[in-house]
């Protein structure tokens, strides 16, 4: 499945009417947030969400950037998997 890069946003499928997709957004400076994350149903189970949040975290270390998961799925892997802990924001500050 190709992963397909919009306006602040990854998806994979068609922009309108997207299989999965992952947003997010400004958060202050070096940082971004990660506000939704949505995989069509008949889809789930496939990993189309971590592929999909793997992108956002590729884009943050390119560009030194801080993630903040506002979302609870990128919460919860975020909490699960030490591998995004160089990414990861948990509010402290700078």
């Amino acid at each position: 499945m190709e992963i397909k890069q919009g306006n602040k946003k990854f998806y994979i499928g068609e922009e309108k009417d997207p299989i999965g997709f992952i947003g997010y957004f400004d958060y202050g400076e070096g940082m971004i947030a990660i506000g939704h994350t949505f995989v069509k149903e008949e889809y789930r189970g496939q990993k189309i969400a971590r592929l999909l949040l793997n992108k956002v975290v590729e884009l943050a270390r390119k560009e030194n950037l801080k993630i903040a998961p506002l979302c609870s799925y990128a919460l919860n892997v975020f909490n699960k998997d030490e591998s995004y802990n160089d990414v990861y924001y948990r509010g402290e500050s700078k």
